[in-house]
């Protein structure tokens, strides 16, 4: 069975456009853009890339893809902040 994480790859590869998450019908490219925001203003938690997405859980299984969204896209700062 295919990971999450290698769906997203493959669709980026391909092109394609997935949803992360199914019940609110949030895309990929969507959620990708409210990751980035939430992590560039400083308060990196799952429920506040809901909110930027302007939805709220559901059945929460998207939860743990938006984490690792999360913990990538603030890796390069945690390194900066390491040195």
């Amino acid at each position: 069975r295919e990971t999450a994480m290698r769906s997203q790859v493959r669709a980026r590869v391909i092109g394609v456009q997935m949803f992360v998450c199914n019940c609110n019908g949030v895309r990929q490219r969507d959620m990708s853009a409210a990751v980035d925001h939430v992590a560039g203003c400083g308060a990196p938690t799952v429920d506040a890339v809901y909110a930027q997405c302007g939805v709220a859980p559901k059945c929460g299984r998207c939860k743990v893809d938006i984490q690792r969204m999360l913990d990538e896209a603030m890796r390069p700062a945690l390194a900066m902040a390491a040195e």
